[in-house]
């Protein structure tokens, strides 16, 4: 049953299912060692679209948590934070009973591992796991040009000093590529974040390309983007899971590029050409709802983006490692 049930206004949708999405993690959960959340966490601050005058952003909270146990008793569940961890909007949360704003929710909640990494509460952090290095990163805070700040009703930030997540970032992403080269067991470098690469600094995309930073995933725009390499990073927009804000599309996406590209892509509602990544970088789009899985080893790594629904590959990536 879904933690959550909405009525069709004010632009939320009826008839979406994270169901899908959660039902499709559950049956292939033995075959994966661990799960990475690119933020917008159970939609708790939707809650109040319900009942717009009862405080539920903590029951609506709650009752994911419990939902998703099925996976995250038996395997390592990552996140990071979105835009929808932010703070509550339900009127009863102005009170200064009920204030929750600056992710304090979220980080009362998640317990990443910031501290063996030099990071912050659970809002940046990294951590190796196997032949990859996994980078989780803020882009809703503590950067110069965050626009983070045009979602949210409470002023954010501050888990660091001015600067802090980007010093940190930079000598996170040297260390781990100077391992890489020493070859020292570190294959691919990758970098998550909940905004798209078009909403976070050049900062960012300079170190990526800098330290060789093979994919930089992320979410948020409720559909599915991959876009070509550039400067040798990959990127991938997979935010299409299901939520109270996406309608399942019924077509599995458009291919971009190359020699079955899609000469027209139909106006479709859930994509919009250069919104999230770099204008005629794009190569796949698709707004079905769906999940990647990452299979990785110590010189090949393959991205599969699966429908929920259906179980079948929409769209794929190999990599191979230059180390």
């Amino acid at each position: 049953r879904r933690p959550l049930s909405i009525p069709a206004v004010g632009g939320l949708v009826s008839t979406w299912s994270a169901e899908v999405t959660r039902s499709r993690l559950e049956k292939i959960k033995g075959t994966v060692d661990l799960i990475w959340h690119l933020g917008d966490i159970g939609y708790a601050d939707d809650a109040y679209d319900s009942k717009p005058l009862h405080f539920q952003y903590e029951s609506v909270y709650n009752g994911w948590i419990n939902w998703m146990q099925n996976l995250t008793a038996t395997r390592p569940y990552m996140v990071l934070p979105g835009n929808h961890e932010a703070e509550c909007h339900s009127p009863a949360c102005f009170t200064k009973r009920h204030k929750l704003s600056n992710f304090s929710a979220y980080n009362a909640r998640w317990f990443m591992p910031a501290e063996s990494s030099g990071g912050r509460a659970s809002m940046w952090y990294s951590f190796d796991y196997g032949s990859v290095h996994f980078v989780s990163i803020d882009s809703e805070t503590d950067f110069d040009g965050e626009v983070g700040h045009k979602d949210r009703l409470n002023p954010a930030g501050g888990f660091g000093r001015a600067g802090e997540q980007m010093d940190w970032l930079k000598a996170d992403l040297a260390a781990a590529q100077a391992q890489r080269v020493a070859g020292t067991g570190i294959k691919f470098l990758l970098v998550g974040g909940h905004r798209p690469i078009r909403e976070l600094s050049a900062a960012h995309e300079q170190m990526f390309s800098k330290y060789g930073v093979d994919i930089y995933f992320a979410g948020h725009s409720h559909s599915y983007s991959r876009g070509s390499s550039v400067n040798g990073t990959n990127w991938i927009v997979a935010g299409g899971s299901g939520c109270d804000e996406m309608e399942q599309a019924p077509e599995p996406g458009f291919k971009l590029t190359g020699e079955f590209a899609t000469t027209a892509v139909p106006n479709v509602s859930w994509w919009t050409p250069g919104k999230f990544l770099p204008l005629g970088s794009e190569d796949f789009v698709s707004g079905r709802y769906a999940s990647g899985v990452l299979s990785v080893n110590n010189s090949k790594l393959r991205w599969e983006l699966l429908d929920s629904e259906l179980g079948t590959v929409l769209d794929q990536l190999e990599l191979e490692s230059s180390y």
